[in-house]
């Protein structure tokens, strides 16, 4: 069961660029990067119609662009999973997608690192986080150019985290 989808919650994260903290919704024609969520998007493998988050890194040869998303409880058994590729049409994209989590110490850690190009497939990824079990962790997704800047178009595609059991557990601080 999905328990958190950082597709619809993307404008509860903080988009940082190389160029500096991002306003959401993105703009698709800002040259410092964006981030936009897509109803429809146009996989580099195929057309679909389930929500897909558009990262795109600020237009440099070594851009990059991550997203911090609220607190959230993680508990025994959850998964983030999601399928990510470039978009359709963007013939020199070359990106690198990574999963990190920040403790609450705000020490962060990786997840995982995936490089991407157009080649007309995508990836799945399945990271279990059965380990962080009673913590809260805020998630950074993050992407950073490394092949052609104007085509560094990349797609989380339902990215989520899912959970054999029902509750949501984002965690509320004021």
């Amino acid at each position: 069961r999905q328990v958190y989808n950082f597709a619809s919650s993307y404008c509860a994260a903080d988009w940082l660029t190389g160029d500096g903290w991002l306003d959401c919704p993105g703009d698709s024609d800002d040259q410092r990067g964006s981030a936009i969520l897509l109803e429809d998007p146009d996989l580099e493998s195929r057309q679909e119609d389930e929500l897909g988050l558009w990262t795109r890194p600020n237009v440099h040869p070594n851009g990059w662009i991550s997203g911090y998303y609220p607190p959230f409880l993680i508990r025994r058994g959850d998964t983030f999973q999601a399928e990510i590729g470039c978009m359709d049409r963007r013939r020199d994209c070359e990106v690198l997608f990574r999963l990190d989590y920040q403790d609450e110490r705000g020490d962060v850690h990786p997840l995982g690192v995936w490089e991407e190009v157009y080649d007309g497939e995508t990836s799945e990824i399945l990271v279990n986080l059965s380990f962080l079990d009673g913590e809260v962790v805020e998630f950074v997704l993050s992407v950073n150019n490394i092949g052609d800047p104007e085509d560094a178009d990349a797609i989380w595609f339902l990215p989520r985290i899912e959970s054999p059991g029902s509750e949501g557990r984002l965690v509320l601080f004021w």
